[in-house]
């Protein structure tokens, strides 16, 4: 899966209105965003745990990251993609 296109515009304009047209720590001004998400996991597992009877943990969280890299230095940011979606939006196409 990767972002979809209105999505991968909303991050880049983002950007921008938050001043990062250019990388902080080499001042680069090639910025990318990667076009599939991260994935981060928090509270625990949320796939089926033998522990659990074979349950995902009921306390797992999924949070879907956008990552922008500086092209020069390979700086990594990480941004929310929650922040960039209004309901009606696709945030993922099939790839």
């Amino acid at each position: 899966m990767k972002f979809a296109p209105p999505i991968h515009d909303e991050i880049r304009a983002h950007l921008v209105r938050l001043g990062l047209e250019k990388c902080p720590i080499c001042e680069a001004g090639i910025l990318g965003i990667a076009e599939k998400p991260v994935l981060v996991f928090s509270g625990g597992a949320p796939w089926p745990v033998p522990s659990l009877g074979g349950k995902p943990d009921p306390d797992a969280m999924v949070d879907y990251m956008a990552r922008v890299e500086c092209q020069m230095c390979g700086y990594n940011m990480l941004f929310n993609v929650e922040r960039f979606r209004d309901g009606d939006t696709r945030m993922f196409q099939q790839v």
